[in-house]
């Protein structure tokens, strides 16, 4: 099987992005890239993604800053 990419969009969803990143790194299937936009959420959803980004580094911030 070849690699993923997963393109997942965000705005304000602190209260959920941890436990939907967890759910991706639970999968079996490991060959997969996490791709983030975030669209200029003012909660911590940033900071939780940044804190995955240092554990996992298949999981990428796309950074356009808005």
């Amino acid at each position: 099987m070849s690699k993923i990419d997963i393109i997942m969009a965000t705005y304000n969803g602190g209260k959920y992005i941890e436990n939907q990143i967890l759910s991706i790194l639970q999968q079996t299937y490991k060959d997969w890239i996490l791709y983030i936009h975030d669209d200029g959420s003012l909660d911590n959803t940033l900071e939780v993604i940044n804190k995955y980004i240092e554990i996992d580094k298949r999981i990428v911030l796309i950074d356009d800053e808005i």
